[in-house]
């Protein structure tokens, strides 16, 4: 059974402008119809453009699992926000009465409350990249239904570059939170 890519149209194009320009559907995934018995849920996309000149198609198998609360975990990367340390300053700076202990903990506790509905409000590392593949996407499928021009390469071309750049910032985070070296 073939999964039907629920976007995009194409997964391979010849890179021309005008009447020499060639677009196909050419990669796909295909799956036994057993294999839909196992109660997931299989989506088929096709991305916006890489280096090549075949568009990569990602599978996505969901199947719903609830695995409890997320544990809190410091992030360096916050510290780099430009308002992080007057935040941390504005929550510890309040008085606590108790032993020396109760009042740590206690700061603690308000920091980490504060840091979650904090951390809420910045832009997460995937947002950028999401908004560059969104934009290079929306631009891919507009050179699907239309002529392909000079120009709409170029602005190809920019629009790979900006997803480029936002992949590298997410690659960077990912890297922080694994605690690479």
């Amino acid at each position: 059974m073939d999964i039907k890519p629920s976007t995009g149209k194409y997964t391979w194009s010849n890179k021309r402008t005008g009447p020499r320009h060639i677009a196909a559907r050419l990669d796909r995934f295909l799956v036994q119809d057993s294999f839909l018995l196992l109660g997931l849920n299989l989506t088929s996309k096709i991305l916006p453009f890489g280096g090549s000149d075949h568009k990569p198609i990602i599978l996505e198998m969901e199947m719903n699992k609830n695995l409890g609360p997320i544990p809190f975990r410091f992030n360096p990367m916050w510290a780099t926000q430009p308002d992080f340390q007057k935040m941390v300053a504005d929550t510890w700076s309040p008085p606590v009465n108790g032993s020396s202990f109760y009042v740590w903990e206690e700061k603690l506790r308000r920091l980490k409350k504060k840091l979650r509905s904090w951390v809420k409000l910045l832009p997460s590392p995937n947002d950028n990249k999401i908004q560059a593949g969104l934009a290079l996407e929306i631009h891919q499928a507009g050179m699907e239904e239309n002529e392909v021009t000079s120009i709409d390469i170029q602005a190809e071309i920019r629009l790979h570059s900006n997803l480029h750049d936002a992949c590298r910032q997410e690659a960077e985070w990912w890297r922080t939170k694994a605690r690479c070296k």
